[in-house]
């Protein structure tokens, strides 16, 4: 036969009656619902760490990449949209082909990020939090990618201003 049953009591009454009933009763199975919730929490809080690790180990790596690619592209970018320009480009096409670099290295960057993000923490989330990590990748890739747009971004819209300025003052300058 088969029988459920509940029974509202206090903790330590509760553990009581389960030492009891397993002494006694040995074929009686019973489960304290606080237990169950105290597993569940447990779990949750591995989640949230897992995911703030693996947002934050990408965050990293596409700061660094992105600090690097941003100061020395800038430069570069205002020097040769001056020069195209001097040479007779349009400002629409220079700038058209400016948002399609700056799309093609967020893409990379965020790539790039992503798959060092998930390289160092999914492991870190698997073997040290015990959390099956396989599914928070794309966390960090939306992460990586925020930064990587607005870190890009930045540094483009200076470089569309700049090309307000006088081409001739630009390149003697250089």
């Amino acid at each position: 036969s088969l029988y459920v049953g509940a029974v509202y009591q206090s903790d330590e009454a509760a553990r009581e009656s389960q030492q009891w009933l397993a002494q006694n009763i040995p074929n009686v199975i019973t489960l304290r619902t606080a237990d169950w919730l105290e597993t569940a929490g447990d779990l949750l809080n591995k989640a949230a760490s897992g995911l703030a690790a693996v947002a934050s180990v990408s965050l990293l790596a596409s700061l660094l990449v992105l600090s690097s690619v941003v100061s020395v592209s800038r430069r570069r970018q205002l020097y040769e949209a001056n020069l195209l320009h001097c040479l007779g480009a349009r400002h629409g096409a220079i700038r058209q082909s400016m948002l399609l670099e700056t799309g093609l290295l967020t893409f990379l960057a965020t790539v790039f990020a992503t798959a060092l993000g998930a390289l160092i923490a999914l492991p870190v989330a698997d073997l040290a939090l015990k959390l099956p990590a396989g599914d928070l990748w794309w966390v960090g890739a939306l992460v990586a990618g925020g930064v990587s747009s607005l870190a890009l971004l930045g540094g483009l819209l200076p470089t569309l201003r700049a090309m307000r300025l006088n081409p001739a003052v630009l390149l003697r300058d250089r």
